[in-house]
């Protein structure tokens, strides 16, 4: 979201399990989520290798930007605009078959995708 110049690349992250969040400012509960998310990698991360990626479906970089600077949640947090497709239209959300905010999968330290359906409240038990 900071650099728009670099690429993102998943593979950075092999060994760990990685929490995927997707969400917008326009849900009711993304502040409690960020909260939540805190908490949680508070919580685990001196016990496993867990990284967290929020994707945010924001129209507006600037009020995504402003989100992630209050909310102070750790991890890698992806923004892409287009000028033809936006939010849950845009390419992040159409390519992984979003159509809910929030939405929470769980990938493996292999890559692979283990819980595309993940709740907030089942993250520290899917992590073990």
């Amino acid at each position: 979201m900071n650099d728009q110049g670099k690429t993102f690349d998943i593979a950075e992250f092999k060994g760990k399990m990685v929490v995927v969040h997707y969400w917008a400012t326009a849900s009711t509960t993304y502040t409690q989520d960020f909260a939540v998310l805190k908490q949680i990698l508070t919580q685990v991360n001196g016990k496993n290798d867990v990284a967290l990626v929020c994707i945010c479906l924001d129209e507006d970089a600037a009020k995504a930007k402003a989100a992630v600077a209050q909310a102070q949640v750790p991890g890698v947090h992806l923004f892409q605009s287009s000028n033809n497709a936006s939010g849950l239209n845009s390419p992040l959300a159409t390519q992984y078959g979003i159509h809910i905010l929030p939405t929470l999968f769980l990938v493996n330290r292999e890559g692979v995708v283990t819980n595309n359906s993940l709740q907030m409240s089942d993250i520290v038990t899917s992590l073990k």
